[in-house]
């Protein structure tokens, strides 16, 4: 077969993918022509617009970590153990760090089939 432009393969079954100039946004796919294809819930030459509400979504994570920390403690010391003398030493505590990572999701309304 002789393709036409834009298109390859033993039958000319492949479009050939090129970048947009601009590139299309928020997901879209450059079709042959230089034209986007916009997913739902985007408008506009390069997908620009979006027609339905951006959600933000938060999900929050914990993690236990370790940390060493000096703890004090008194003691016995001096000549014959009379004094009392305060000490430190190192010790561990699990530590639970929390974090959110927030993201954004176009959310259009659902369609319902009448």
């Amino acid at each position: 077969c002789r393709c036409a432009k834009g298109f390859t393969g033993s039958l000319c079954e492949t479009g050939v993918t090129t970048q947009c100039v601009p590139p299309c946004q928020h997901g879209a796919t450059c079709s042959p022509h230089n034209t986007c294809t916009c997913p739902e819930g985007t408008a506009g030459l390069r997908c620009e617009r979006l027609t339905c509400p951006v959600v933000t979504t938060m999900v929050s994570t914990a993690r236990a970590v370790r940390q060493a920390f000096r703890e004090s403690y008194v003691d016995r010391c001096g000549p014959l153990g009379v004094q009392l003398c305060t000490k430190y030493r190192m010790n561990q505590a699990r530590v639970y760090l929390q974090a959110y990572r927030v993201g954004y999701k176009i959310q259009c309304p659902v369609k319902k089939n009448t």
